[in-house]
């Protein structure tokens, strides 16, 4: 009621117009109950049996090859790292560029010696990341990596306050957003990509306001400039603009795409510049390797690396029915984010490529917050009093 008497009194009385400013109180009043809390019975059922389904399909199966671990646990030695192909090439690209060679003919040189494909031209990362590096040093890359994880366990803390009837469960939430975030300790891994882009997207979910969406742009422009795959998250926040009819927000997406787009352009150009069609051909990334790809990448890019094969694999689809259950704008935006890029990762990427599932993995875990909530509205929608 205040928030539709304030917006007469601006002279813009339509619901749409006070929702945009007002959209994310509901989240705070809504926040105790989740989306199951009114639903009729036969919804419910249909809802644990989708989630007896999704547990069974999760169940490793014995005939999945082992994957690569994505750092070395203990040692820091050239030769543990060389333990991860991808991991040893993005550092020995780094270590030219730090060094004055140009990003393009650095990388051209280090596939040929590695015996990597250079077609097509996304088997280039954007130099972004490189460059960085190459300017301000490892030790500062370190502290930067530092600051941003720090600054994504804030922005979380601030949003979700009144999240929860008890609150001492979010700070469950935050401490669950940093076990998906502990990749992030091992020095070695400052080189991903998808580690850096994985976590400006979690930081740019944690930022959004409809009223104040240009920190979120920028996180996301961040993420987009330093790994491609981020593209799908700016699809998602200009759907969003759209089914809300946020005009300006709308317009400010599509020139983050428009500006992408450009970018994509010139990295062709500049990785055709330094290839030929001699050179060796990627076989690929649509491999299918269907729901047990998807978790495993899930699993292996979070704490849950720690646990057994079974325990992890199970965990992923609850935590995703948690965020689901979270009755939010923010719930829906994460859960169809995490929906969306599991389903990538059921289609494309080979084993070794299981590191992408670093762009979801840092929001992943958060989502067992909201199990209680649902566990307590299932219960009530079965045995009403």
């Amino acid at each position: 009621l205040v928030a539709r008497r304030d917006c007469r009194r601006a002279g813009r009385c339509r619901l749409e117009l006070c929702s945009k400013r007002f959209c994310y109180m509901a989240e705070v009043i809504t926040g105790h109950q989740s989306r199951i809390g009114s639903a009729p019975k036969w919804q419910v059922y249909a809802l644990l049996f989708c989630l007896i389904a999704a547990l069974v399909a999760s169940w490793p199966s014995a005939n999945v090859a082992p994957q690569k671990n994505p750092h070395p646990s203990k040692a820091t030695s050239p030769a543990d790292l060389a333990k991860n192909d991808d991991l040893r090439l993005y550092s020995l690209i780094a270590t030219r560029v730090s060094n004055g060679e140009n990003y393009y003919n650095a990388t051209a040189a280090e596939l040929r010696a590695n015996n990597y494909p250079l077609r097509p031209f996304v088997t280039f990362r954007f130099p972004t990341l490189t460059q960085a590096s190459a300017l301000f040093g490892y030790p500062a890359m370190s502290a930067g990596l530092a600051l941003l994880v720090l600054a994504t366990l804030l922005c979380w803390w601030r949003r979700l306050q009144g999240a929860f009837a008890d609150p001492g469960r979010r700070i469950s939430a935050v401490m669950l957003l940093a076990t998906g975030l502990v990749l992030a300790v091992f020095p070695k891994l400052i080189v991903l990509h998808e580690l850096w882009a994985g976590i400006l997207i979690a930081l740019s979910l944690g930022l959004y306001r409809p009223e104040k969406y240009w920190l979120a742009l920028f996180a996301a422009a961040a993420a987009l400039a330093i790994r491609e795959t981020a593209l799908p998250f700016v699809l998602l926040m200009s759907a969003f603009a759209l089914w809300y009819r946020r005009w300006q927000e709308l317009a400010a997406w599509c020139a983050l795409l428009l500006g992408f787009g450009a970018a994509l352009y010139m990295h062709f150009l500049a990785v055709s510049a330094v290839t030929s069609p001699l050179d060796p051909a990627s076989q690929g990334w649509a491999t299918i390797g269907g729901w047990d790809a998807s978790i495993r990448a899930l699993r292996l890019t979070s704490a849950l690396r720690a646990f057994p094969d079974a325990i992890g694999a199970l965990v992923v689809p609850v935590a995703m029915l948690g965020w689901a259950s979270w009755k939010s704008d923010t719930g829906l935006r994460v859960t169809l984010y995490l929906c969306g890029y599991a389903f990538m990762l059921m289609i494309i990427g080979r084993p070794q490529n299981f590191y992408w599932g670093l762009m979801a993995a840092p929001l992943l875990l958060m989502g067992m917050a909201f199990l209680p909530a649902l566990i307590v509205d299932i219960r009530a929608r079965l045995n009403p009093a």
